[in-house]
């Protein structure tokens, strides 16, 4: 799909075609007039020259080899991939992401996990399933309200996870990059050197940091030593946050109760993996962020900063490139 302008670069929609409305394409047009509007996740091969903003999901090697880029949209809220590809910060485009958009649901699949746990919704499912009443005793069920609650990363999932835990009467703390910035409704705030502090205290920590150098297991061998006998954890951040190797020692040594996660070091998780045979874990295949109105939303949110990109004014989400996020 093509939407033909005179002169002026080229804009590149790096999605499903099928999902693109002509309402997208009037509105992308009437705020980039003079601009070719291209629709494929292919047609980059073909146009890497004139090719100056893209919106989508681009392999980084494709959005490197577009010697006109001047903005990349990316469609995903992490941008674990400049960890990996630090020629990028060289490069004189403009990276912005979709943080945020998914937060809700992201925030809603961590209290599904952690309320599978307390609740013991597994057995019970399980029980239902062999038309068995097998009923837990009280003390083998658990609650939130009054727990401490840790994340690491207060980003906009992170962000979200403290208004729920509130919500549900958990103390709160975080893990930030830096810990003087203000964090609604966190008790503490500490930066990563405090982290080391803050976990034996934890009843429950999720995991949501963006993948950066700085940020590579980051929940290593020696921060699970540190958690709390009995603790939860959950990773819904980058899987490469996680040295998967210490979480599946910390579960098998009872140090942890459980884990909830929706990210691995490596996509899809190996067969051979001893995660997926692990009662004590609920697994589920990088879903989080999947949501009816995922893409109308994203969609909505690259047509703003296309309106502000015009304008000469900040964009939303601006990624830097160097830090990562």
């Amino acid at each position: 799909m093509t939407r033909d302008q005179e002169g002026g670069g080229a804009i590149l929609l790096a999605v499903d075609a099928a999902a693109v409305t002509d309402q997208h394409l009037d509105r992308i047009a009437a705020l980039a007039p003079g601009r070719e509007i291209l629709v494929g996740v292919d047609r980059d091969r073909a146009n890497r020259d004139r090719i100056e903003i893209v919106v989508g999901a681009l392999p980084p090697d494709r959005v490197l080899a577009l010697p006109r880029l001047r903005w990349f949209q990316q469609w995903a809220a992490g941008a674990d991939w400049l960890a990996d590809c630090p020629e990028a910060s060289e490069r004189d485009f403009l990276l912005t992401s979709a943080s945020g958009i998914a937060a809700a649901v992201v925030v809603e699949q961590v209290f599904g996990y952690l309320i599978s746990f307390t609740r013991r919704l597994r057995e019970a499912w399980a029980a239902q399933r062999d038309r068995a009443w097998r009923k837990p005793l009280p003390d083998q069920c658990g609650e939130l309200a009054g727990k401490t609650l840790l994340v690491a990363g207060l980003g906009a999932i992170g962000a979200r996870v403290v208004q729920v835990a509130r919500g549900f009467d958990m103390r709160v703390v975080g893990v930030r990059r830096h810990p003087s910035v203000p964090a609604r409704g966190v008790d503490r705030v500490g930066g990563p050197h405090d982290l080391a502090e803050l976990l034996p205290d934890a009843d429950v920590v999720v995991a949501a940091l963006p993948h950066t150098r700085e940020t590579l297991h980051f929940f290593s061998a020696a921060a699970f030593a540190r958690m709390k006998s009995g603790a939860l954890f959950v990773s819904t951040g980058r899987g490469k946050v996680v040295d998967e190797a210490a979480l599946i020692g910390a579960l098998r040594g009872g140090r942890l109760a459980g884990a909830g996660l929706d990210v691995y070091e490596r996509e899809p998780l190996p067969a051979d993996s001893p995660l997926w045979t692990m009662e004590s874990v609920i697994m589920t295949p990088h879903q989080g962020a999947a949501f009816p109105a995922r893409f109308e939303r994203t969609m909505a949110l690259f047509i703003d900063n296309l309106a502000r990109f015009a304008a000469g004014e900040a964009l939303r989400n601006l990624v830097d490139k160097r830090r990562g996020y």
